[in-house]
């Protein structure tokens, strides 16, 4: 448990430093590894604001697969083991 913390701690503080450098979505995303596509911005910022994968899923009109492939895609891409963690990081970065 400490190990996870201090993990997200670190992970946390490379966030804040890439936000702080250029805070922009568009920049941000450009410096992940992989950046995320459009539809998996739309995803992520709809995750962050609290929605369900079905929920996202007729707001998108999109399967309810999709949406668990997209999410999945989205935590590889940003780091990050949940939902929440998926939240806070598009939160600090303005995404929401």
């Amino acid at each position: 448990m400490q190990e996870q913390q201090q993990y997200i701690a670190g992970l946390e503080k490379k966030l804040t430093d890439l936000a702080q450098a250029d805070g922009s979505a568009e920049n941000i995303n450009h410096r992940l590894p992989a950046p995320l596509t459009d539809r998996e911005m739309e995803v992520l910022r709809l995750l962050a604001r609290g929605a369900t994968n079905n929920q996202i899923s007729h707001g998108l009109n999109i399967s309810p697969h999709t949406v668990k492939s997209h999410v999945i895609h989205i935590f590889n891409k940003i780091g990050v083991n949940d939902r929440t963690q998926a939240a806070v990081w598009a939160t600090r970065h303005r995404l929401v």
